[in-house]
């Protein structure tokens, strides 16, 4: 175990949540979306699309973001319950640079199919990380799940993986969160050993901004 990179992370997330972990940040943050819900899976729902379109400009984000909550009448998880196919009408003409109406059908009938039939993503992937606690093995378990046997879209594949990267992290508590951002690079590269040890024992952070 490398000590010295253990204590090197643990450093960089306590500066990592000093300097996001702000009210000041929040309101001109993406994570504006998720942060206007209180239902558990609202937020997560919120936080998982909002981090698969979160590239370019902040408020670019934000006003798409705020767009795909209002299609679902700004409780995405009734939206996701009582999906029918006719509901998915309401997301034509989205688009968010390359990630468009297609791409978010697929999106939302992913998820559809994992909260009516797995428990929910925070579930999902929580189940893929206790068997072997090992965060690669989640992170590629849940990736198997959301894209199901049906998935063969190559234009399609590029947002998917990397918002399954970027939004798996926002499904956990803020100091699990940091960690597993510190920690899928280091799990890409088979550091399995101090990723278990960053994610199991993250940084003492403070209270949370609710």
């Amino acid at each position: 175990m490398d000590t010295e990179l253990l204590d090197t992370v643990r450093q960089l997330l306590e500066e990592k949540v000093r300097m996001y972990n702000r009210t000041e940040f929040i309101r001109a943050d993406p994570i504006q979306v998720p942060h206007q819900f209180d239902r558990r899976e609202n937020i997560e729902i919120a936080a998982f699309l909002t981090a698969t379109i979160a590239w370019g400009r902040r408020d670019t984000i934000i006003r798409n973001a705020l767009d795909l909550m209002s299609r679902m009448d700004h409780d995405p998880y009734a939206f996701l319950m009582n999906l029918t196919s006719d509901d998915l009408n309401v997301f034509s003409g989205f688009r968010h640079r390359t990630f468009n109406e297609l791409d978010c059908r697929f999106f939302i009938q992913s998820l559809h199919e994992i909260y009516k039939n797995k428990g929910g993503l925070y579930r999902v992937f929580l189940e893929g990380y206790s068997g072997k606690r090992n965060v690669m093995h989640a992170i590629l378990g849940f990736r198997d799940i959301f894209l199901g046997s049906s998935f063969n879209s190559r234009e399609t594949s590029s947002s998917i993986i990397g918002g399954i990267f970027k939004a798996v992290s926002l499904l956990i508590s803020l100091p699990n969160k940091l960690a597993l951002f510190a920690a899928i690079p280091m799990a890409l590269s088979r550091s399995s050993d101090l990723v278990t040890e960053i994610v199991a024992k993250p940084p003492s952070f403070n209270t949370l901004i609710t």
